[in-house]
């Protein structure tokens, strides 16, 4: 009797699991559709070219186009130019977005506020811009 009710907890328990790994996949890939605008970038480790790092990031956006498709943007005096563009994936519990061989850990996901942990190395902070893609 006790192992009977312990394995149905445990396969209750690995059932709730699965749901909930694949509803923040889900969530996240919903959510994260749309453009952001970077506001800060905290180094979690110093290098040559980290202060060149922070300034390149100044009037960058990103913009997440569907569940595949990403593009980089600057702000410039001339207007919005498109840096790069690619393709993303968000890993099977939402928790990892790979770019090419970057994979960055999503710390934050709301509305209007979007945290990455990029390899280790750096954490970048992004709000929600109410802009359409050009």
């Amino acid at each position: 009797m006790v192992l009977y009710f312990s394995r149905t907890i445990l396969a209750a328990f690995m059932f709730f699991i699965i749901i909930n790994s694949g509803h923040a996949q889900e969530s996240n890939k919903r959510l994260i559709i749309g453009t952001w605008s970077f506001k800060k970038m905290e180094l979690l480790r110093v290098f040559d070219d980290s202060v060149a790092m922070k300034e390149q990031g100044v009037g960058g956006m990103v913009t997440f186009l569907d569940s595949v498709t990403v593009v980089s943007k600057k702000e410039t005096a001339k207007g919005i130019e498109i840096k790069d563009s690619g393709t993303y994936r968000i890993s099977a519990d939402g928790r990892i977005l790979s770019q090419h061989d970057t994979k960055a850990e999503i710390v934050k996901l709301t509305e209007r506020e979007l945290i990455f942990r990029v390899e280790g190395v750096f954490i970048l902070y992004f709000e929600r811009r109410d802009v359409k893609f050009k």
